[in-house]
């Protein structure tokens, strides 16, 4: 059976992007919360750590670049 791309599926796919992106922005302002004093580098780490675990991986991979020209 092929699934076509309609209004039904189409706001399915909004909702769970939504839930996804709801989710990385609080785990992203938890981060930064706990991340004052801290060096910058350690920051962009771990903000690219947060970015992997939601399965963005070319955002963590240019999070990865400019941890390394800090570091």
């Amino acid at each position: 059976m092929t699934v076509v791309w309609g209004p039904h599926f189409e706001n399915e796919v909004r909702e769970h992007l939504s839930k996804v992106l709801a989710a990385y922005d609080a785990e992203i302002r938890q981060t930064l919360r706990e991340s004052a004093e801290r060096p910058v580098e350690e920051i962009v780490r771990r903000l690219a750590a947060v970015t992997r675990r939601h399965g963005l991986s070319r955002d963590a991979a240019e999070l990865r670049k400019l941890a390394e020209q800090w570091g």
